[in-house]
């Protein structure tokens, strides 16, 4: 019985939607049109997303001692034989779409300080927008004349959108409420550089985007369905989702997932081709794989490679970074040892490989300085960081021990947690590191003559 979790509300279940009433079967027929609903299953929805039928409901109930009095038929399950627990639907299964009619239901009390604030807020920065100062009104309504503050979907509702837009001062009020957006539709509505964080049980059917413009949102506890084939998505953060999304890079707009945070989504199809500037793969699914050679203009920047075999043409093939910029990326965790040869990458825009996280990476070839050898360390032998110009500037790596080691190229330092302190490295100590520095050739420096030797010579006296 965990696995459905407790009953919720009454539901109709027609073509893989489920139709959900909490005042009973009754209020979800005319969800449809006259007729549409007549033959659909009738049953109950359970906390983790699952319609079940009325015997199983009554399992259900009668395991979670949810039965408050049991009327006829005394085999099934009927919305009267139930507490009023004004239960939330947690999770949401991906072979159902979900519809509820939510009557205008009160969801949960909020904060009445909270809510004092957002009003103070709202009048005092926001009294020149409409629905702003209609929201001001209802809370002040509300602080005024109830014991406790409720907001109900018709309330938030007729405030928060205006025509398919979302009004993003009253979106910030309700983040800051952490308001139980249960019941409240997506549908239609544009969500471009939305950041849904802070909302409670806000419920998202990617299929209902206008133009499946997912660009700079972030899905933070956000219940998703429907799927991501022709979606349009950069900066788009997948942290925190609800749900099993599956996404072919093959099959998004403008072939570009760039600055995207992947966790939790399944990575189905190929990379080839793909703008993954920025891409972050951690806690991505799926047997990712990245060919650095079929990666558009060859520019490997700012991306978090974990969890992600690089590899050549074929999956046995060794990757090759020949001509690659390489910059701010991170190689810790990927899947395979990786070779990077300094001398075949592109440093026409960057130094070779600056800024990187090189743990699991062998780097061979040669690293140039912009300084001296004695430029590079003090007195003392403490090294003086690199110059920004230089080859491997900014790159560290972890060791197999989860040591912190910074690179430098006169000799690099590893943090010694137990005593607080840098250790310094030789090179045999860093076998990933199989590389040839050149450091600046010092400066043959003339002497000035002296004023003696400058009137010698003037006068032509040896």
């Amino acid at each position: 019985m965990e696995k459905y979790g407790r009953i919720v509300c009454a539901a109709l279940l027609n073509n893989c939607c489920i139709y959900m009433g909490r005042e009973g079967h009754y209020i979800i027929f005319p969800m449809e049109p006259i007729g549409v609903l007549r033959c659909a299953t009738q049953g109950f929805v359970t906390e983790n997303g699952y319609f079940v039928d009325r015997e199983l409901g009554l399992q259900i109930a009668t395991y979670y001692d949810q039965i408050e009095h049991k009327y006829n038929p005394l085999d099934k399950l009927v919305s009267e034989d139930l507490k009023k627990q004004n239960l939330q639907v947690k999770q949401r299964q991906t072979r159902y779409s979900y519809k509820e009619k939510t009557k205008g239901i009160l969801m949960k009390n909020y904060d009445r300080e909270q809510a004092i604030r957002e009003i103070i807020s709202l009048l005092k920065y926001h009294s020149d927008n409409k629905n702003c100062l209609k929201f001001a009104n209802l809370l002040i309504n509300k602080a005024t004349n109830e014991k406790t503050i409720t907001l109900s979907t018709t309330e938030i509702n007729e405030v928060l959108f205006e025509d398919d837009e979302i009004n993003i001062i009253v979106l910030n009020a309700l983040k800051h409420l952490n308001a139980d957006m249960t019941g409240i539709s997506f549908s239609g509505k544009k969500i471009e550089g939305i950041n849904f964080l802070g909302l409670e049980n806000v419920s998202i059917n990617l299929d209902e985007v206008p133009d499946k413009n997912l660009t700079n949102t972030s899905f933070s506890g956000v219940t998703i369905t429907g799927t991501l084939d022709n979606a349009k998505i950069g900066n788009t953060n997948f942290t925190g989702y609800i749900g099993e999304l599956e996404l072919n890079p093959q099959k998004v707009k403008n072939k570009t997932i760039s600055g995207s945070k992947l966790a939790g989504v399944t990575v189905t199809g190929s990379l080839d081709g793909i703008v993954i500037r920025g891409v972050d793969f951690t806690d991505a699914k799926g047997d990712i794989k990245v060919n650095p050679q079929k990666v558009p203009e060859k520019e490997l920047m700012g991306i978090n490679f974990s969890g992600v075999t690089l590899c050549g043409d074929t999956e046995d093939d060794i990757a090759s970074f020949d001509d690659c910029i390489i910059y701010d990326c991170k190689f810790k965790n990927i899947k395979n040892k990786v070779i990077i040869d300094l001398d075949t990458i592109n440093a026409s825009i960057f130094p070779k490989l600056a800024i990187c996280d090189l743990t699991g990476v062998v780097v061979t070839g040669t690293a140039k300085s912009n300084y001296e050898a004695r430029h590079c360390v003090r007195e003392d032998g403490r090294v003086i960081f690199d110059d920004v110009n230089d080859d491997l500037y900014g790159c560290y790596y972890y060791d197999d021990k989860g040591d912190y080691i910074h690179i430098h190229l006169f000799q690099s330092m590893k943090w010694d947690t137990q005593n607080s302190k840098w250790i310094y490295l030789s090179r045999e100590e860093e076998p990933n590191l199989q590389i040839n520095v050149v450091f600046k050739e010092k400066k043959v420096e003339e002497k000035k003559p002296t004023i003696k030797q400058m009137i010698k010579r003037k006068l032509g006296i040896k």
